[in-house]
């Protein structure tokens, strides 16, 4: 393998590592995923370790190495999807290494998610599902709704605007723990352990 094609095939799995990486898959499925690509571009021995914060990628004991660091990570089912098809598709010769890297790329850079409505009416509608769940009444289910959205909205839009996602749970948290005593207060809810159930949405 030449210079031009071992650099090609160590930022293949490089990216497909971190796309895997950023979106929590279990570290041994991407090692696999990994040899799978290197199995298909002829490279000898590639080795990937991962740790919290950074993926790591070696060609011949260490002879090329490439790393990348995680500093994000998130639960995106759709980028996990679309990775893995497009190494079924690479693995059967529907895309070239030249295409495959490029749909990487893509995948990497797009942001996919539902509607910000959806996402809001989903956490309220799990909120209140889980209300009931605990503790077997329907009377708080309107207020768990309108409570586990609200909160739900205010993370989201601190996220987007102050990216810094630990910040932005506190700032939500609050605002929800303030929501939920005001409810308790105003008897507009009877439960005062909703706020653990509507945390744990969160």
């Amino acid at each position: 393998m030449n210079d031009e094609n071992s650099e090609l095939a160590l930022n293949i799995c490089l990216l497909y590592g971190e796309i895997m990486a950023k979106n929590n898959v279990d570290p041994r499925d991407i090692q696999r995923d990994i040899h799978k690509i290197g199995t298909i571009m002829n490279m000898d021995q590639v080795t990937i370790y991962q740790t919290l914060t950074g993926i790591f990628i070696t060609l011949n004991q260490g002879s090329k190495i490439k790393m990348r660091v995680i500093d994000a990570t998130e639960n995106n089912f759709e980028k996990i999807i679309r990775a893995k098809q497009a190494l079924e598709n690479f693995k059967n010769s529907i895309l070239t290494q030249e295409n495959f890297y490029k749909t990487l790329i893509e995948i990497n850079n797009t942001h996919y998610s539902f509607p910000i409505t959806v996402q809001v009416l989903s956490a309220g509608m799990v909120s209140a599902a889980l209300g009931v769940v605990f503790t077997s009444q329907l009377s708080d289910f309107p207020i768990d709704l309108i409570i586990g959205g609200v909160s739900y909205f205010i993370l989201l839009y601190f996220q987007k605007k102050l990216m810094l996602k630990s910040f932005s749970t506190f700032l939500s948290a609050s605002v929800l723990a303030i929501l939920v005593s005001l409810s308790i207060n105003l008897d507009l809810a009877t439960n005062p352990y909703m706020i653990i159930f509507l945390v744990l949405c969160h």
